[in-house]
């Protein structure tokens, strides 16, 4: 494990270091939703659409983008859509870090009981946050991946197109319309997945330290997530997401299979070494737990 640590102490992150830019429009909720942002603009307002008619009296939610890049290019979704929005400048070479974007938003964003990590290219239903929920209140959980059996379903370029250019109702997203299919393969954990915030700084928070581009880094959280609470999925009720067609990135980051040895390595750790990394990560942002 000595080559995760060295790799944690040569990229520390200061984060009060960090020259962001803040809009805070709502500062105090029960769910913070927090999307990691570089590129796919287009996206941007399809996805905010679609989470304000989810948003509902009964779920105290607010949302915030997070964009780690060179010019601020979603900008304007504090403006339009009246939404949180912080911006991480960094040189142009500089590879997108998810991680650190997640983790600004959580220390940063608004104060709340639940942080929810949400990719940009995930289109949600207007009963997305009730079904959330409606799930925890059931299963008692602090953890829990926002969709069921960690599946996503996906959207063809065709119907992408629309969603872009506001052509359609989200509420009749289902598998089989406009072409809307199930790939049949279990997906990564990640995408969009909700925790207590007592759970996210226990484990540390993401880990830009390690990871950055196309990386192993939900994995990596997911693991830490389960050595202190179950990750559950939203399956009562069945909530379901929905995949932009957009090109794959995995190509895009020469360090691929560097950073996937690396995890590899930790995953054969046992619990013990696997909780000493937690509890090392814990103590480098737990002056910002709120």
């Amino acid at each position: 494990m000595k080559q995760i640590y060295d790799k944690i102490e040569n990229n520390m992150v200061s984060y009060e270091s960090i020259p962001m830019t803040k809009f805070i429009l709502k500062g105090v909720c029960k769910i913070s939703v927090i999307v990691p942002l570089r590129g796919r603009k287009r996206f941007v307002s399809p996805l905010t659409r679609s989470f304000m008619k989810a948003q509902k009296p009964e779920v105290d939610t607010c949302i915030t983008f997070v964009e780690h890049s060179n010019k601020p290019e979603s900008g304007f979704v504090k403006d339009e859509y009246s939404v949180n929005y912080i911006h991480i400048p960094c040189a142009e070479e500089v590879p997108f870090n998810k991680c650190l974007a997640m983790n600004v938003g959580a220390i940063f964003s608004a104060k709340a009981q639940y942080f929810l990590f949400h990719d940009v290219d995930l289109i949600v239903r207007s009963d997305f946050f009730l079904n959330i929920d409606k799930n925890v209140e059931k299963k008692k959980c602090k953890a829990i991946q926002t969709f069921d059996k960690r599946k996503v379903l996906n959207c063809p370029s065709m119907l992408t197109e629309d969603i872009i250019n506001d052509k359609v109702n989200f509420d009749d997203f289902k598998e089989g319309w406009r072409g809307i299919y199930d790939h049949g393969r279990y997906g990564a954990p990640g995408g969009s997945i909700m925790v207590h915030k007592d759970i996210f700084f226990k484990v540390g928070g993401f880990d830009p330290e390690l990871w950055h581009s196309y990386s192993p880094e939900d994995l990596f959280f997911w693991d830490k997530v389960n050595l202190f609470t179950n990750m559950e999925t939203c399956d009562s009720p069945v909530n379901e997401v929905f995949h932009l067609h957009h090109e794959l990135q995995q190509k895009r980051n020469p360090e691929f299979r560097a950073m996937m040895v690396l995890y590899k390595m930790w995953y054969r750790q046992g619990e013990g070494e696997k909780m000493k990394i937690c509890d090392y990560k814990r103590d480098l942002i737990k002056e910002y737990e709120r």
